[in-house]
């Protein structure tokens, strides 16, 4: 992956972030940019949504995109793991 597009995502998961915090209605949401996932949004310390950015010039993301280069943790690993803490 080229510094270019490391860049481009990174731009658009700080404009995603910006987004959803200055279009929400609800006050008693907390964000926390680069959480557990590159967006967390909780209430009351539950999770209400963790988000994954991902932004490539091809436009198809595949499975494998949403694991680690290591293949030691995965974005359905963390999520399974958030749904345990906080089922609903």
């Amino acid at each position: 992956m080229a510094v270019s597009d490391t860049l481009r995502g990174y731009r658009t998961q700080f404009l995603y972030t910006l987004y959803r915090i200055m279009n929400e209605k609800n006050s008693d949401y907390v964000y926390k940019p680069e959480g557990i996932e590159d967006l967390d949004i909780r209430k009351s310390g539950d999770f209400v949504e963790v988000i994954q950015v991902k932004n490539y010039k091809s436009g198809s993301i595949g499975y494998n995109d949403l694991s680690s280069k290591a293949h030691n943790t995965s974005f359905f690993k963390r999520g399974a793991k958030i749904l345990e803490e906080s089922p609903d």
